[in-house]
């Protein structure tokens, strides 16, 4: 009888401690600058990294690897071919030789093709060719370099994925925006703030982190001058190692730094009433677009008035959650109690079997919620009114990093499907739509002139109270 082997009985679950790691790296005279260190610090089981000219990110990933593989079993080193996989090859054989780590006669470095070497207890490390992926098979590695990752194939990165599963295994991918493929830089943009589903998150090696070259850092005078001459987008992509945005992109007004922002865009408890002057519960409404296949996007947010802004302060972003499901896991958040209503897609008015999603929301939340038609280009120009004010230029819309990363993820990765902007790909718009919905909802068209406001928003209690609809529903409920 065949037996799987028990994933508790792996030695690949465990990541060296930032401790752990500077001991290992002390002997060969490796301290990453700070520009590397987060990096070196990162957690998440997918890294990805764009890297600049000469940033190190050869040296990077093979100090990284390093310090992970001592006690496991087998890593990869994928490269577009086997050329390209061989610099970080030689940078890790001379590390581990310095540490007198390897087995003796145990390197193969063939003229052509796959090398390898074991360490000393039976560690392997291995060259693979991306070109090859055929070969991307046999036994599961607990972890991946994947370097020149722009010039991969993404189906090859998914096929990576599917390796290290039964390891639960890590990737780490590496590669400068050069010639890089389309997935590459958008990995790297929806990926800043860290993705859940994909475990994953993008972090940027400008130049000036190698400071055997620019001691001076980000003010070196060479980086000053470099500056100075080239291109801002030659700039940003060559020597900052930072993705631009696609021409493709919907969000050209998003920028991360400015409307991300974890203080602004906090849950606030209490606000003190204009009338009263005492403290009272702040409001917070739902945003949402129901799904299935596609994720269940649930966004709360709070508001402001005088100037009218927006803070996106929590989310739910789930697949294959029935509405009561969800409704639970929203009522288990801290800023449950505030919520005094929302807005849902329109056709959340419809279900194919069973009760529609907007009377589910009021069945099993108690929640009334609004909804109405909201054109493409309606809900467009009033989400660019929020990002960017049209008089100000100012924000006026924030959001919370930490708890609303697949909102930026969107912002990041939303795109036409043409270069002249006629048509948009309906993908990865799920919560920024149902913002869209409440912001027209809560504050009007953005161009009054042209969009036509729906106002017959009739809830489908009719002419019920909301307790009156519930109890009818319960009685319903019980006579079935």
């Amino acid at each position: 009888m065949l037996f799987a082997p028990s994933v508790a009985g792996h030695r690949s679950l465990r990541l060296p401690s930032w401790q752990e790691k500077l001991t290992t790296w002390a002997p060969l005279g490796y301290q990453p600058s700070p520009d590397q260190e987060p990096i070196h610090r990162a957690m998440e089981r997918i890294i990805l990294v764009t890297g600049g000219w000469q940033a190190g990110k050869s040296l990077v990933p093979t100090m990284e690897l390093v310090a992970r593989c001592i006690g496991k079993d087998l890593f990869w080193i994928v490269g577009p071919d086997y050329e390209q996989a061989r610099a970080e090859f030689s940078y890790f054989v001379q590390a581990m030789t310095a540490l007198e780590m390897t087995e003796p006669d145990s390197l193969n470095w063939p003229k052509e093709g796959s090398c390898d070497v074991t360490l000393l207890g039976g560690t392997q490390i291995i060259t693979k060719s991306a070109y090859a992926s055929e070969k991307l098979g046999s036994y599961a590695p607990d972890g991946i370099l994947v370097v020149e990752a722009g010039q991969v194939e993404w189906d090859v990165i998914e096929m990576l994925r599917g390796r290290v599963g039964p390891k639960r295994g890590w990737i780490m991918m590496t590669g400068t925006l050069e010639k890089a493929q389309t997935w590459y830089r958008e990995k790297a943009k929806a990926w800043r703030f860290g993705n859940t589903e994909w475990e994953a998150k993008s972090y940027s090696l400008p130049s000036w982190g190698n400071l055997s070259i620019y001691p001076g850092g980000r003010l070196d005078p060479e980086i000053k001058a470099m500056e100075l001459v080239l291109r801002k987008e030659v700039f940003a992509e060559k020597i900052a190692g930072e993705p631009l945005q696609s021409a493709l992109a919907v969000w050209g007004e998003f920028d991360e730094r400015v409307h991300c922002d974890r203080e602004r865009a906090r849950f606030v408890r209490e606000a003190t009433s204009p009338l009263t002057g005492k403290p009272m519960p702040k409001p917070v409404m739902l945003a949402i677009d129901p799904g299935w296949d596609d994720p269940y996007a649930v966004v709360a947010l709070q508001w402001d008035t005088q100037p009218n802004r927006a803070y996106a302060i929590d989310m739910l972003y789930r697949r294959h959650l029935q509405t009561p499901d969800i409704v639970a896991l929203c009522q288990a958040r801290p800023w449950w109690p505030n919520v005094r209503g929302g807005v849902i897609d329109v056709a959340a008015r419809h279900h194919g079997s069973g009760r529609p999603h907007i009377e589910e929301w009021l069945y099993s939340g108690g929640i009334a919620l609004a909804s109405q038609p909201v054109g493409i280009e309606a809900g467009l120009v009033r989400m660019r009114s929020f990002l960017r004010e049209p008089i100000t230029e100012k924000p006026r819309l924030f959001i919370n990093p930490d708890t609303c990363q697949e909102l930026v993820s969107e912002f990041k990765a939303e795109s036409y499907q043409d270069y002249e902007h006629t048509k948009l790909i309906d993908a990865d718009n799920h919560a920024r739509k149902a913002i869209s919905y409440w912001l027209v909802h809560m504050f009007g068209y953005s161009q009054p002139r042209n969009f036509k406001r729906v106002d017959n928003i009739v809830p489908l209690f009719g002419d019920q109270t909301v307790a009156q609809y519930l109890r009818n529903m319960k009685k319903t409920a019980v006579s079935v």
